[in-house]
């Protein structure tokens, strides 16, 4: 049996896997078994509910391209060596690097981050990435290090609690943008749309949380976010909405 310090990394570490579950033998309270753990547990929980949106646009890009949920480092950034050598951390989508702590006794954890400005996922703080090592805070009890990679955009589900994609549908949807340095051009990560420099975007996946994959009920919302201004676009239509971009 694992200690209760491992146990809440683990949980932790497993929130943002593309498929989240407990399994534990007669005897074994899994996730409830000690007042610590359970907090450790609600806490990761509330991050993936919160990434839901993400997460399920992640699944609908897999369906759409192959390419998976879950990536390595060297998925996006082929041709950096250390990006494939890189271990414990890994991509959810187009958008996230997730780096979890695994080891026991640490309170920070080390990441290879691509070049670019990051932002920590909540908190929004800036993290800049070197293409090398980082050191990541990690604090016992709390979701796994996640960060918003430069150039892209990422929807997530604010409000009240919830634990079902549709019932994620009727949360309020908020975006947030990670815009790259003047003239940048952001890592194409092969599955998602390429932005121009210096600009963020990405698509968002919507359906009513419980339709059949490929029924085509879903749409997508494109996000193209420049300076201070964000555009979103229905597919087949113009642009629906321009709104002020608050700088993060």
């Amino acid at each position: 049996m694992a200690s209760d310090e491992l146990a809440q990394r683990w949980v932790a570490a497993a929130s943002l896997h593309p498929f989240a579950r407990f399994h534990h033998a007669q005897g074994f309270a899994e996730p409830f078994r000690s007042p610590t753990l359970a907090a450790a547990t609600r806490a990761a929980m509330a991050h993936r509910y919160a990434l839901l949106p993400a997460l399920y646009t992640a699944g609908a890009q897999a369906m759409a391209s192959g390419c998976p949920i879950a990536r390595p480092l060297w998925f996006g950034w082929p041709a950096a060596a250390a990006a494939r050598a890189a271990a414990g951390a890994w991509l959810v989508g187009d958008a996230l690097l997730v780096a979890p702590a695994l080891a026991p006794g640490v309170t920070s954890v080390d990441a290879w981050l691509p070049p670019g400005e990051l932002h920590s996922v909540p908190g929004w703080e800036r993290v800049e990435g070197k293409g090398a090592q980082a050191s990541l805070p990690a604090p016992l009890g709390a979701p796994p290090p996640t960060l918003l990679l430069p150039g892209r955009i990422l929807s997530l589900a604010t409000g009240a609690p919830f634990n079902t994609t549709a019932a994620a549908r009727g949360a309020p949807l908020a975006l947030a943008a990670a815009l790259p340095p003047d003239g940048e051009t952001p890592a194409n990560l092969a599955c998602g749309r390429l932005c121009p420099p210096g600009t963020a975007c990405g698509d968002v996946y919507l359906d009513g949380g419980e339709d059949e994959p490929g029924s085509g009920k879903g749409r997508v919302l494109a996000v193209d976010v420049s300076g201070d201004r964000a555009t979103l676009t229905w597919p087949g239509a113009g642009p629906c909405d321009r709104v002020s971009w608050p700088s993060l």
